[in-house]
């Protein structure tokens, strides 16, 4: 439900904007990036505040957001880990993201936010990594845990992960990074490292555009290739794909936390 609210409330709220735009003459790019951002969440905010408070009133039992449980690993060895895998899947994933170029309209988007660098790096790399997760793991896959698989729960959470993107040259590796996002949140019971991980790719990913703004269309792979050539890229992905393959092994093996199924509140 939390979902559908977003998606109806943020509708809204962006039409809303869009409304006072023609009648006080502004354009929503116009918007301060990190306004822009947060504001289609506040009617998902505030059903979530008014349904913790109706769950509180009835005493069902809440799962704490973030209960990290490392398993048989060691906590830091888990968080440098799970950091080194994130950016192995971002450069194992790139070529998938290719397949669909890059709307016309999110270009000018990105390229309108570029100018304004301060607040788009804390809108995507600060406040996108610590809402979505909030919202997508802390709540929705939390919540679905509760009542269906933890495959399907995990696989739900990251196609709408995916499907807020809202275009397929994006949502393509978000739904793998959503899977993975959720896998680990599923094995440790951590929020944290989910926004940890999500902060890296999207750190990571803005720092790039910055550094090279005249072409948003300009892949990693893409930068290899001209600066070196293609061998190293191969080089490069085949080392990556093996350190993530080891990575994930390895986690498998040491992270056994299973959250326990019962009913749970959505309270904050």
């Amino acid at each position: 439900m939390a979902f559908y609210i977003c998606v109806i409330g943020g509708i809204g709220v962006g039409l809303a904007i869009a409304l006072a735009g023609i009648v006080l003459g502004f354009s929503i790019q116009d918007l301060n990036p990190l306004v822009s951002y947060i504001a289609p969440m506040v009617p998902v905010f505030a059903y979530i505040l008014f349904k913790g408070n109706e769950a509180a009133a009835k005493a069902l039992p809440a799962i704490p957001l973030s209960n990290f449980n490392p398993g048989k690993a060691s906590p830091m060895a888990v968080v440098l880990l799970v950091a080194v895998s994130t950016v192995a899947a971002m450069i194992v994933t790139e070529p998938l993201s290719l397949v669909f170029p890059m709307p016309e309209a999110i270009k000018e988007v990105y390229k309108k936010m570029l100018s304004d660098t301060l607040w788009t790096t804390l809108s995507v790399a600060v406040a996108a990594p610590l809402i979505e997760e909030f919202l997508l793991r802390g709540v929705m896959l939390r919540g679905m845990l509760q009542y269906i698989s933890p495959a399907k729960a995990i696989l739900w959470s990251a196609f709408f992960f995916a499907l807020i993107h809202l275009n397929l040259s994006q949502a393509t590796g978000a739904f793998i990074l959503g899977t993975f996002i959720g896998w680990i949140y599923y094995r440790t019971g951590s929020l944290w490292l989910a926004i940890l991980i999500h902060f890296i790719n999207n750190g990571l990913s803005t720092l790039f555009t910055i550094m090279y703004p005249e072409n948003i269309e300009m892949s990693l792979m893409d930068l290899i290739i001209e600066k070196y050539n293609t061998a190293t890229y191969i080089t490069l992905y085949i080392v990556s794909a093996l350190v993530l393959g080891a990575i994930i092994r390895y986690l498998h093996k040491n992270l056994n936390n299973e959250q326990k199924q019962e009913t749970i509140s959505i309270q904050i």
